[in-house]
């Protein structure tokens, strides 16, 4: 499972993030699930670029249902996508 994963934003853009997401997608082959929120546009676009092209067209995205969280009302759905490696 990845906690977090974070491009500082001095390094984006050079494909660190991408080679970095796919050697450790590789390294460990299985089901994998990968979420993110819908605010986050670079997030989607990224992880739907580094699975398209590791998995081809054999992944989906759902949208799934943030927990309740103290204070907080309304958050929106979490996209979900899930892929085997």
């Amino acid at each position: 499972m990845i906690g977090d994963f974070f491009v500082v934003r001095a390094v984006r853009r050079q494909g660190i993030g991408y080679r970095a997401a796919r050697e450790l997608l590789q390294r460990f082959p299985g089901r994998w699930e990968i979420g993110f929120q819908n605010e986050n546009h670079g997030a989607g676009a990224f992880w739907r670029r580094v699975v398209s092209d590791l998995v081809g067209t054999t992944w989906h995205e759902e949208l799934v249902p943030v927990p309740d969280k103290p204070g907080k009302k309304n958050i929106p759905p979490d996209h979900m996508l899930h892929f085997s490696v």
